[in-house]
């Protein structure tokens, strides 16, 4: 969750300079919105795959969904392209960001349930407190552009971590 925490902050922090840089401002202002629609769509069918498959079955495919989202959002030249990748991350980190709490939460042992949560959070803000400044120095040398797609490959790299973690 840090990490992915760590990628998506870079949004967050920057959607606005990205869009006047781009010329796609327009399309900035709608981005959370589809990133939300997105997001509240997709959690109760996630949730039912989760209770009934497991959690693998949606956190490849959301980790997968959010690089492919940096991805497109770091080739972006039109409003459609902003939006596609809103889209993709609110269905990836959105429902990844629910699908790594329910997994903290499911390996804690019951008397550690506020430790796993509170532990889980940490990281998140973590993620989120230090992307923007680590990030911030990043810009100044290499632009929006590479730095979205390092998002997207820091991302990618989650996918053996998770793997290698042996969550399930």
């Amino acid at each position: 969750m840090l990490a992915i925490g760590f990628g998506f902050s870079s949004v967050t922090s920057y959607l606005t300079l990205y869009g006047k840089e781009t010329g796609l401002m327009e399309a900035a202002s709608y981005f959370f919105l589809i990133h939300s629609i997105s997001v509240i769509c997709s959690r109760p069918f996630t949730g039912k795959v989760i209770d009934s498959r497991g959690a693998n079955i949606v956190v490849y495919p959301c980790i997968l969904l959010f690089a492919t989202g940096m991805f497109i959002y770091s080739r972006s030249t039109a409003t459609w392209m902003v939006l596609l990748a809103a889209a993709c991350m609110g269905l990836g980190f959105g429902n990844f960001n629910s699908a790594a709490q329910m997994i903290a939460v499911k390996n804690a042992e019951p008397s550690r349930l506020g430790h796993a949560t509170a532990t889980y959070f940490m990281f998140l803000d973590l993620g989120f407190g230090l992307g923007p400044y680590i990030l911030g120095h990043i810009i100044e040398g290499v632009g929006f552009r590479l730095l979205y797609l390092l998002a997207s490959c820091i991302a990618l790299i989650c996918m053996p971590v998770y793997y290698n973690g042996l969550w399930e």
